[in-house]
């Protein structure tokens, strides 16, 4: 390859990860599987991401890059691959993010009969992390779904069991 070439490739990307808006960059499913994975495995090499979540390298790759950009992972190099890691500070959307079921927990419990929309609006979360973190919540009876008319409602067992 041409030095022109990874030069401009290097240009398209820079402007590529600019553009991404922070929120948008954790909304992803494969990207929040990626931190969940570091999460739990603290340092890792791409290969053990592929394996672990089942991706394939190209794919591994785009989304460890866009995390890279954002600041969220950091990486170190040795001669055979390189490891990759959440940063100790990450940015302010990452902390939000990173552990959103007790944050989803503390809201409806705080808040009973809370909605999605006031739910979503008070943690500022991406639509999916809300969504699974709800379903997760409601399989493990932590908290319970009411209709209300349109709108469904929510609320911890531990309120209603008293």
């Amino acid at each position: 390859m041409s030095l022109t070439a990874i030069l401009c490739g290097a240009i398209i990307s820079n402007v590529f990860y600019t553009r991404l808006d922070k929120n948008r960059i954790l909304a992803h499913d494969t990207r929040m599987s990626i931190i969940n994975h570091l999460r739990t495995h603290k340092s890792v090499t791409k290969q053990d991401i592929n394996e672990g979540l089942k991706l394939n390298n190209k794919r591994t790759t785009y989304h460890l890059e866009v995390l890279l950009q954002a600041n969220i992972l950091g990486r170190s190099s040795s001669r055979q691959s390189a490891t990759y890691f959440i940063k100790n500070d990450p940015p302010d959307i990452v902390r939000k993010i990173i552990n959103p079921r007790e944050k989803i927990y503390t809201v409806i419990t705080d808040n009973p009969g809370i909605h999605y929309n006031e739910i979503k609006r008070t943690l500022g979360i991406p639509q999916t992390t809300l969504s699974k973190n709800l379903k997760n919540l409601l399989k493990l009876d932590e908290i319970e779904s009411k209709q209300d008319g349109s709108r469904i409602r929510y609320y911890s067992t531990e309120r209603t069991n008293k």
